[in-house]
């Protein structure tokens, strides 16, 4: 099973590739001429724009993923003080409870 980081690397990797790509067909369809090249230019255009609209959702999607990680680390972060202070508390009760007298009820 692949991890989420070779994921999105994959991913990164074939942005990379495509935008590549993209390069070599804009240059590939300037050298043509008459109708083949309208109907060319209107493909590429179009897998420009949706390769523009992929690596768009790819850095949100990792720009909220970050966000996330962000949230979480704070949300654990209060949480496990809060925890630490409960321990502190009971263990203070604990420590003034086991040093009074026995006698004292």
């Amino acid at each position: 099973m692949t991890s989420r980081k070779e994921f999105v690397e994959k991913l990164k990797t074939e942005l990379d590739s495509w935008n590549e790509e993209l390069d070599r067909l804009e240059a590939s369809v300037k050298e043509i001429s008459g109708e083949l090249k309208k109907d060319g230019e209107r493909q590429y255009e179009a897998l420009r724009k949706n390769c523009a609209e992929l690596s768009e959702k790819f850095k949100k999607t990792e720009k909220a993923r970050e966000e996330a990680k962000e949230f979480l680390a704070e949300t654990i972060e209060s949480a496990w003080n809060e925890m630490q202070k409960s321990f502190d508390k009971v263990a203070a009760a604990l420590k003034a409870e086991n040093s009074k007298p026995e006698n004292e009820d």
